[in-house]
């Protein structure tokens, strides 16, 4: 480029040539891929894309534990209850926190592999309420702890009320139900 290195062989400018021209193509091709690759690193983080003929509910709240979550699971998908609805229903569970390792084994189950989504976020945010498609969904379930002590039950049962009053001002057609 300043003289300092000149290549004087036809042979040699011909490949100069030709690895400038690739370089110029192929390294923003390449920095583009890592560039996705790096953004799907945490697959929770990616907004949930409802299917065309496909109705939704959101889970929120309290859903660190795997037993209450599969009791909910199996019972909101039991076969005498989807035998009823014409059209299929899909599961999206709208968390501040990655899924635990045995929560991700129920969620990769043969039975609720296609029918539950995990998404990060949290219900009191218009961002996560967006990438949920809150907007869209038939009903909003919102989980509790039965666990905790008497102190303890006063400040999730606020943080539930106040989530789903921000989810009832997103949507004001969205069914809630708080327990």
């Amino acid at each position: 480029g300043y003289g300092d290195v000149k290549v004087t062989n036809p042979v040699a400018r011909a490949v100069t040539i030709i690895f400038i021209g690739i370089s110029v193509v192929l390294i923003p091709m390449r920095l583009s891929e890592l560039q996705n690759i790096l953004s799907l690193s945490n697959p929770y983080s990616r907004p949930f894309v409802r299917q065309a003929n496909e109705s939704h509910i959101i889970i929120t709240g309290f859903t660190s534990d795997k037993r209450k979550l599969e009791n909910f699971l199996s019972e909101f998908f039991h076969p005498d209850r989807t035998a009823q609805e014409a059209e299929e229903c899909h599961a999206v569970i709208l968390s501040p926190n990655t899924p635990s390792e045995d929560i991700r084994s129920l969620l990769q189950s043969h039975a609720l592999e296609s029918k539950v989504t995990w998404v990060l976020g949290s219900p009191s945010s218009i961002a996560s309420l967006k990438k949920v498609q809150a907007d869209t969904a038939v009903a909003m379930f919102f989980l509790i702890d039965s666990d905790l002590t008497d102190s303890q039950t006063r400040s999730e049962d606020a943080a539930n009320v106040l989530s789903a009053l921000s989810v009832s001002n997103f949507n004001s057609a969205i069914v809630s139900f708080v327990q």
